[in-house]
Parts: C-alpha cells; structure tokens; sequence
C-alpha cells in the first residue's frame, strides 16, 4: 500500500513560508497533520480543496499548528453551502487540552456560527478497501502540552509524528518501528542549538539519533528555521548532519509536492 504525503507547510516561521501543516493520504482517506499559518489558503494553491478533509489532527496550541484552523473549518462550511449536499462532520482530533482551546478558536472567531464538526481524542477510519485506519496520540516534552501521533494500518504503525519536542523517551516508545517518521528538526546545533534547547524542539542531531532508534525507512524533517527554507549551505549542512543515520532514508520536504512511501501493514 502506498501512503502520500504531501507537505503544505514545514516552516517555523510564518515570514519564510507555510507553517506545520502535512496532508496525508491513505487508503483514499484525507488526514491533516497540525493546521499552519494559512492552511486552507495553502491547500488550494495546491489545487486541493478542503471538502476532501476527513479528520484534521492538531498537536499542541502554538500558533504556528493551530493559527489556521479556524479559516479552514469556515472555508470547508463555504463549500458545504456552495455543494448544496451536507459533508460528512469533519473530525477535529487532538488531547482533551487541544480540542478545549480548539472550541474556543471557533467561538472567538465565528461566534454566531455551528460548524458541522465533531471533536475527538482519538479516531478509527475505515479505508476505501476495507483497511482499519486509527490514529493515535501520545504527550511529548514542549513548553506547553504537546502530543505526538501515531497513524496505524490494521494495527501496525505506520507513521509517526514527533510533535514540538525536546528529545524524551516517550518518542522513541511510541515511534518505534514506524515506517514513516515526520520529525520536527529546528535546525543544526551550530546555529541554533541554545535557542532549540531553551524554546523545547529538536535539533538535527536529535532528529537523526532519534531516526537510528526507532529506525523507520523514510523520515522527513520539518518546523525549520528560516535559514533552511531556501537550498544553500546551511541547508547542505542540516541534511549532512541528518544524512549520517544508517539505514534510513531523509526526504527534504518540498511544499507542495507529494512524497509516495510504499508500506507493508
């Protein structure tokens, strides 16, 4: 089976670009990974369309994850309108914490408005050909409550995401064995190891000692400095440091432009 992930946005800040955001298919089943700065706008730049959203996962209540959620849930009921057919309820996925401060997202910004959605801690789809799909999250170390996820085909982990995250163990636990990893990489030590360290997030060392534990077959860095948004030595130097885990494969990830992993569930 092949998953496609498609990157929407992979900056830490706004002012070099898309922020957290992954589009991921699987099974023809839509899942957004964390919503950036301006997720709907992205998502159809890219010639998507949010109505295909079927669960939209969010990690922790940083701006830069969240900022675009409410546009998006208000774009996708636009289309639902305009469709003249009720969507399915778009499920908003995240820990007690994150649905709460979700909730209010929605009533601050549309308070007149009741979206079609439903707010969930955990989620079981079912794909086109019948595969289980299930999503699962698991609290990690950032400066606020921050959850990794964990996405399973019939029950084998296929796909993990670090979250914002100081190295801990509770990554290579849950992340363990995983086929895909999506691992948050702020950049080299050089550069910006003590900002790293003291904001809570991983550095291109974390990210590849993490990759040589849980040892997943393709991993894709992602939360970067604005530094490595553009091809040039500084982005030759977190790929070469990311570059040395044996055995693994490292996508830089291009917005807009999927990335297909062939998985064995």
């Amino acid at each position: 089976m092949n998953i496609e992930i498609t990157p929407i946005g992979v900056s830490a800040v706004a002012s070099s670009g898309e922020t957290t955001s992954f589009l991921v298919r699987i099974d023809e089943e839509s899942i957004l990974i964390d919503a950036g700065s301006n997720s709907a706008r992205s998502i159809y730049d890219m010639g998507q369309r949010v109505e295909q959203l079927r669960v939209v996962y969010i990690s922790h209540v940083h701006g830069d994850h969240m900022l675009g959620l409410p546009g998006l849930v208000f774009t996708r009921s636009v289309e639902e309108r305009a469709s003249g057919y009720e969507f399915e309820p778009l499920r908003i996925v995240g820990d007690s914490s994150v649905i709460s401060a979700a909730k209010e997202a929605l009533s601050l910004f549309y308070p007149e408005r009741d979206f079609n959605v439903s707010f969930e801690t955990s989620v079981a789809l079912e794909g086109k050909s019948g595969t289980a799909i299930a999503l699962r999250t698991f609290e990690v170390d950032h400066a606020v409550p921050s959850y990794g996820l964990v996405i399973s085909i019939d029950g084998v982990p296929v796909l993990g995401f670090t979250s914002d995250t100081l190295p801990c163990e509770a990554l290579s636990r849950n992340l363990d064995g995983v086929q895909i990893a999506l691992v948050e990489c702020f950049g080299t030590d050089e550069r910006f190891g003590a900002i790293a360290r003291s904001a809570k997030h991983l550095t291109a060392s974390d990210a590849r000692r993490l990759a040589a534990e849980i040892k997943p077959v393709v991993a894709i860095p992602y939360h970067m400095h604005v530094p490595y948004q553009q091809p040039g030595v500084d982005r030759d130097a977190l790929l070469r440091e990311l570059g040395r885990t044996d055995g693994v494969s490292w996508m830089y990830p291009e917005v807009g432009i999927p990335i297909v992993v062939a998985v064995a569930p």
